[in-house]
């Protein structure tokens, strides 16, 4: 399996304790298909990609300086067409994350066949 966690997620663990995820809801491990926190001078930005019960969700949050991601778990259900013509952005200026990203949502779409 390719890399998952980027920037400042380096293991589930670190997805459940930047969002204050508890009890039923906390992130596993076998869900995750891609995540990243990046952490800029004074913000941070995150986007997770999971799967949980045969759906695809997605999680964005970002903050300023005074703040972190607590309070901003708040899955949205979603598709990798959905994802596929999304912009994505981040106050990192590391974009390897990103290409990552890319990547993975254009193995999940079909190839169009003339």
């Amino acid at each position: 399996m390719s890399k998952r966690y980027f920037g400042n997620f380096q293991v589930v663990d670190d997805v459940n304790k930047e969002f204050a995820i508890t009890g039923s809801t906390r992130v596993k491990d076998t869900e995750i298909l891609f995540a990243f926190y990046g952490t800029a001078p004074y913000e941070g930005d995150a986007i997770v990609i999971f799967e949980r019960t045969g759906k695809l969700f997605e999680v964005n949050a970002s903050h300023c300086s005074c703040y972190g991601l607590e309070d901003q778990w708040a899955p949205e259900e979603t598709s990798w067409e959905a994802l596929k013509i999304r912009k994505f952005y981040t106050c990192d200026d590391d974009q390897k994350p990103l290409v990552s990203l890319r990547a993975l949502i254009d193995a999940h779409i079909p190839k169009e066949t003339s």
